[in-house]
């Protein structure tokens, strides 16, 4: 039995590749954290993604997962799904790197789920500026942790 499902997360999980936007990825008590651990509990091709920054080194990875420096940085972004765990000020300058204007669509990402928290107004308005709102799970508290399995198994008649 499927529990109620995000809107546009069946796409965003229809990608062939993942990616975890977040701050430490190695702390296990952080959402960043089991964020990913979910996709690698999975088996799902994940990769980390985090500013170099706290003396944290990228190139010893997380949880066997490798780790880069930036979204722009993602291999293969266009058919990669990204879950954003960051604070909405991050987040929105994200946003403007992955979608600037004028858009260049098949340098975008496949998707966005904007995990709880790090959702804002101010996200919400650039989506919609930029027309992108198909592409982006955002608000009502969706969780991947929450939603995902349902999201990757729901019937194919929902996509």
């Amino acid at each position: 039995m499927f529990t109620e499902i995000p809107p546009h997360a069946e796409h965003f999980m229809s990608a062939p590749r993942f990616a975890v936007v977040g701050r430490v990825l190695e702390d296990d008590s952080r959402f960043d954290y089991k964020v990913l651990e979910w996709y690698t509990d999975r088996k799902l091709p994940v990769t980390g993604v985090r500013a170099p920054r706290d003396g944290y080194d990228n190139k010893k990875g997380v949880l066997g997962q490798k780790v880069v420096d930036d979204v722009v940085s993602l291999p293969d972004l266009a058919n990669t799904s990204i879950s954003v765990i960051l604070h909405p000020a991050l987040g929105i300058k994200m946003m403007h790197t992955l979608f600037p204007e004028p858009r260049r669509p098949e340098a975008e990402p496949h998707a966005l789920w904007f995990q709880p928290g790090a959702e804002s107004d101010e996200i919400w308005e650039f989506v919609k500026a930029r027309g992108i709102t198909d592409k982006v799970v955002l608000g009502d508290h969706a969780c991947i942790l929450v939603s995902g399995d349902d999201a990757r198994k729901a019937p194919k008649a929902a996509l």
